[in-house]
């Protein structure tokens, strides 16, 4: 047989392939039109860190101390030095689980003023509540619960000595609206 004479017979398949994948597309553009997605309510963040219910006005916050070693396992979730940021609206109730994987005993606290202080900035948002200068154990978790009901800006910060200043803190952003987010 020719080559130029194959050729037409070629270019025929190909048009008829490409003719075939437009029409099955154009259908499955058609059917999910017909049927769009469910719409969810914002009922949970996409985040191994944080997760919320907005109906529930519930947020969960998960910090692991040591992450994978980073800034030399003084961090949160392998972030330091307030390179992640969490956003939650007031009047959230916020629980927070602290899980030391570090090498060296951490702890979490929301404090109000700069990543230095040593200032509260809500009852009871520390772990561990015993001696938060002292921290959880390598290996150890713990729990806190809080519901901050105004805005303003707090962090999240080891209080075991030194921690803090080697870069163990994060900032909590407390909105007067919205949703609860994670940025970094």
């Amino acid at each position: 047989m020719d080559p130029k004479t194959r050729q037409p017979g070629r270019m025929a398949v190909v048009v008829g392939l490409v003719a075939f994948m437009a029409m099955s597309l154009a259908g499955c553009g058609a059917a999910a039109a017909a049927n769009p997605p469910a719409r969810h309510h914002q009922a949970a963040a996409s985040s191994q860190w944080l997760t919320f219910s907005a109906s529930q006005r519930t947020a969960a916050v998960t910090l692991i101390a040591g992450y994978q070693g980073a800034n030399s396992g003084f961090n949160y979730d392998g972030y330091a030095h307030g390179q992640m940021v969490i956003s939650i609206p007031a009047g959230y109730t916020i629980t927070v689980t602290l899980k030391n994987r570090g090498s060296l005993p951490h702890s979490a606290a929301v404090v109000a003023g700069s990543p230095t202080s040593t200032t509260l900035a809500f009852a009871g948002a520390s772990a561990p509540r015993q001696n938060i200068s002292t921290g959880l154990a390598i290996g150890q978790s713990a729990q806190f619960h809080f519901t901050p009901k105004n805005a303003g800006t707090f962090y999240i910060v080891c209080l075991v000595p030194g921690h803090e200043q080697l870069g163990m803190w994060m900032k909590l952003v407390v909105t007067s609206g919205g949703v609860p987010s994670l940025s970094d």
